[in-house]
């Protein structure tokens, strides 16, 4: 009973033990969550991780604070929801499109959204529903990513950018595809830097499944190719 009312007092409510606490568990799942990602070499390492979470987190603190010691009549969500709407800013900062037309960062785009509502939870004290989304999240940035890969290495299909020398060595391509089993479901031609050279996008269908690094291996080999990189 004794503890249930220290609990209420003085980590729930806003305190300067529950400020410390909230701060410090801030800077921990943050950092935890970047630590992971850091370990990727991903653009957003520990230190970004920790500060969104940290960030959000005295967001809600300093809501909260208003409303309890300020006499401020306010909703104690209209702050935090800001956070949640601005962290798209930072977000899009880490999405990029590289040269081959290839998207890298929406995870960590992800990841950084969802260290913001972990702060945010913290910051209100909602301690045990941050904890346990920090390591769902953890498990879905780790375990997650293994199954993908793993899934993406069997699957029939195959999406492939192929940079070509000419656009006669486009026909050359398709008929290797052909004699290989593979059938091209899809394909759009993209721009590229050499006013000679083809860029092309294709989806691509296995018969069987066989293994990606063989059919890349074995379509780089087709006349004309430069590149050809799986997406």
């Amino acid at each position: 009973m004794l503890g249930d009312q220290l609990f209420q007092t003085d980590l729930v409510r806003l305190s300067e033990l529950s400020i410390v606490i909230r701060i410090l568990l801030a800077m921990v799942c943050g950092g935890l969550l970047g630590f992971e990602r850091s370990r990727k070499l991903r653009p957003a390492g520990v230190r970004t991780y920790a500060l969104v979470c940290l960030g959000a987190a005295l967001t809600m603190m300093t809501s909260q604070f208003l409303g309890e010691h300020m006499g401020f009549t306010l909703d104690p969500t209209r702050m935090g929801a800001q956070v949640v709407s601005g962290i798209g800013f930072i977000g899009a900062g880490t999405i990029l499109v590289t040269g081959h037309y290839r998207i890298k960062g929406l995870t960590t785009a992800a990841g950084l959204w969802a260290a913001a509502c972990m702060g945010l939870a913290i910051g209100a004290g909602f301690y045990f529903g941050a904890v346990a989304a920090c390591l769902s999240i953890i498990v879905v940035l780790a375990l997650f990513d293994w199954m993908q890969a793993g899934f993406q290495a069997r699957s029939k299909r195959l999406r492939l950018y192929v940079l070509f020398d000419a656009l006669t060595s486009l026909h050359a391509f398709t008929a290797l595809c052909r004699e290989s089993g593979l059938r091209i479901q899809d394909f759009e031609t993209v721009s590229t830097e050499g006013e000679a050279r083809v860029g092309a996008i294709f989806t691509l269908q296995s018969a069987a499944r066989r293994s990606h690094d063989e059919l890349i291996a074995l379509l780089r080999d087709a006349p004309g190719v430069q590149i050809a990189e799986e997406l």
